[in-house]
């Protein structure tokens, strides 16, 4: 009898160790990648809904440390050393807490990701940044707590957090110049593209740098697409940069030409206002 009650305690413990039953989660997980230059950046977390409750100063309370979501912290991963909040960081995965305020929150990358929920204190070893970012009122009302990104640019981003009718910003900088010349490098050593040379030749103009160099590889980039009219833009301007305005007027003439062929108005007024400009530059 024994051995027979023994049995079925055991069936009946695996039957429930064994169980897959899925019910929907009220914080579901949630993951946002964005890439901000050439940096991969993704943040895993969960998705608490407000239902109907107040927020912070209530169910998130003022002054103490958040796991920034629900369930486990937080986490973000940087593929390169970035800059957050100003203070530079290696690449890796940590955990994000914060500590919300009334005007500002604390904002803290954790070195450990494997901690449940928040601590009570935050060890300071593993602190990797500490930063304060402004909170901001906003409308309409996010139900959801949710993390993006916005203000993107080449070098910058900021990473957004939202709740209830409350926003707070960390600017994130990158800095993927020498990424970007060490592909330009490896891509001219091989067999490049029009596109290719395109590229590297509308960076060097961006950065105002090589311009020789950019000129060249546009030129390049006509020879193998010689109506590419958005490519023949950016040839007009180096040229002008250079200070051939006489060449770039020319270029640029030819770039409106095909603009108005092809009815795209945007490098039809481009065109036109920078034969405009060269022309009065000239006459200086």
């Amino acid at each position: 009898m024994k051995k027979t009650i023994l049995s079925a305690a055991i069936i009946f413990g695996l039957a429930f160790t064994n169980a897959q039953v899925k019910t929907p989660q009220p914080s579901p997980a949630a993951s946002v990648t964005q890439t901000v230059g050439l940096t991969e950046i993704t943040v895993d977390y969960s998705r608490p809904s407000a239902k109907e409750r107040k927020i912070f100063g209530d169910i998130v309370p003022l002054g103490s440390i958040w796991r920034t979501g629900a369930n486990s912290a937080t986490s973000i991963e940087f593929s390169t050393e970035v800059k957050f909040g100003g203070e530079s960081v290696k690449p890796g995965k940590y955990a994000i807490y914060t500590v919300p305020r009334g005007d500002q929150w604390e904002v803290y990358l954790y070195s450990d990701t494997e901690v449940w929920g928040a601590p009570k204190e935050l060890d300071k070893k593993l602190i990797v940044v500490a930063t304060k970012a402004p909170s901001q009122k906003m409308e309409p009302r996010v139900e959801s707590f949710t993390i993006g990104f916005d203000d993107l640019r080449d070098k910058s981003a900021n990473l957004v957090m939202a709740w209830e009718n409350t926003m707070v910003k960390v600017p994130i900088a990158v800095e993927p110049h020498e990424e970007v010349m060490k592909s330009i490098k490896s891509t001219m050593s091989k067999d490049p593209s029009a596109n290719d040379f395109a590229a590297a030749g509308t960076y060097f103009y961006q950065n105002n740098m090589e311009l020789k160099t950019a000129l060249e590889y546009m030129t390049k980039a006509l020879d193998a697409s010689p109506k590419a009219f958005w490519h023949m833009s950016t040839k007009a301007e180096i040229q002008a940069a250079l200070g051939d305005y006489k060449g770039a007027m020319k270029t640029a003439e030819e770039a409106l030409g095909l603009a108005k062929e092809a009815d795209y108005a945007a490098y039809v007024q481009k065109n036109e206002e920078n034969l405009k400009k060269w022309q009065n530059a000239k006459k200086k």
